[in-house]
């Protein structure tokens, strides 16, 4: 599954091979190897999805399945599979049509979480998620609900290094 997995990452990296992909029905082969929960599979399935996602195929992998298990990713992976699963959301959010079904699907905590690590890039992304999830006038609701404010808030200074957290930690 590795090889397949990094095979069809490397064919949607091409722009023109999307279409094709897509009408061939890629999807629920990427969510039967995302299911596997190996960190090396996830992490080329998420990379494929992203390129999906990035020539507006978003709404088709909602639709086929494929984002619960990018949420499960999030939530339970390692640090590589956290990784990998905010890139996927994070372009997905910023497709309008398909915000509303991101959340529904249980988005918003995962991305909360997501946003808590120390990895910049992957704060970044939950950053840009949220700001495209708040132009949602539907979702803002959601987003207080689920006291999203304080995180944001956090996420617009440094993430502290590690050397800082357990000194942080000490001082408690």
């Amino acid at each position: 599954q590795m090889r397949c997995a990094a095979a069809l990452c490397k064919l949607a990296a091409t722009p023109k091979n999307v279409p094709l992909m897509l009408s061939e029905g890629v999807v629920p082969a990427f969510i039967d190897m995302l299911k596997t929960e190996d960190p090396g599979i996830v992490k080329h399935c998420c990379s494929a999805l992203c390129s999906l996602a990035h020539e507006g195929s978003s709404c088709v992998m909602i639709t086929e399945g494929a984002v619960p298990f990018i949420i499960n990713g999030a939530h339970t992976g390692d640090a590589t599979t956290q990784q990998a699963c905010c890139a996927v959301l994070s372009i997905i959010s910023s497709h309008e049509q398909c915000r509303r079904k991101l959340c529904d699907m249980g988005a918003l905590p995962a991305l909360i979480k997501l946003a808590q690590m120390n990895d910049m890039k992957t704060r970044l992304r939950c950053a840009v998620a949220f700001a495209n999830l708040s132009f949602e006038g539907t979702i803002q609701g959601q987003m207080v609900d689920h006291d999203i404010a304080p995180v944001i808030a956090a996420l617009s200074s440094p993430s502290p290094t590690v050397e800082e957290k357990i000194s942080l930690d000490r001082n408690f």
